[in-house]
């Protein structure tokens, strides 16, 4: 009997977590500006990525990064409304 010898898969940032394939592309999302009353937020987008074969959704690092600075803006902002509102 000869023993099969598999290569090992090299992930990559677009390699979907769900189905193994190379097939993440990035997509833009805009954000509510009502979500959240009354209060001002920042008007960004979020970033993530969605399998084309799949379906499922995965955010890498880069991504992470600025929805994570875009949220810490959105919560300055809220807070800052809050102390207005409340002077």
């Amino acid at each position: 009997m000869q023993a099969q010898t598999e290569t090992a898969k090299v992930m990559t940032e677009l390699t979907c977590w769900k189905c193994g394939e190379e097939t993440l592309k990035p997509v833009v999302s805009a954000i509510d500006p009502n979500a959240f009353g009354a209060d001002k937020i920042v008007a960004g987008l979020l970033m993530k990525s969605e399998c084309t074969q799949c379906g499922a959704s995965a955010v890498n690092a880069a991504q992470a990064r600025h929805n994570k600075t875009l949220g810490r803006k959105n919560r300055k902002a809220i807070i800052k409304e809050a102390n207005r509102k409340a002077s």
